[in-house]
């Protein structure tokens, strides 16, 4: 078991280093301040802010929103619906993936199945060679 949690580390810190997000153009006029509300959600109503940047995602459809719903999901112990949503995100956007592929990971090793997890860390490690 020890020696999943060392591929798991290994496979995290490469997907860690991947380049952060642009600051793009509103979609539409009230962007910011849907932003500042999920912003400040995430804080005191972590439902509520996953409905936040769910709203945001489809009315941008902006891959950063849906990255946060799947953070948000992770934290908040729905690792089901984290499994589901990176697989969406993977079908999206996959030349991002490795920023989200942690949380599907972790999300694996929380439902107590590391054999899919390491499956998954092994793919990705094949991506990046």
């Amino acid at each position: 078991m020890y020696w999943y949690s060392g591929i798991i580390i290994v496979i995290l810190l490469f997907a860690g280093c991947a380049k952060q997000p642009e600051i793009g153009k509103k979609y539409f006029p009230e962007e910011d301040k849907y932003i500042i509300q999920a912003i400040f959600d995430e804080e005191h109503n972590v439902s509520k802010a996953i409905n936040d940047y769910k709203f945001l995602y489809d009315k941008t459809e902006k891959y950063i929103y849906l990255k946060k719903v799947i953070a948000l999901n992770f934290s908040n112990k729905e690792y089901n619906k984290t499994i589901q949503l990176s697989n969406q995100f993977e079908e999206q956007f996959p030349d991002k993936i490795a920023e989200v592929i942690k949380y599907k990971i972790f999300a694996y090793l929380k439902l107590k199945k590391p054999k899919i997890a390491l499956q998954i860390g092994k793919e990705l490690l094949k991506k990046k060679r």
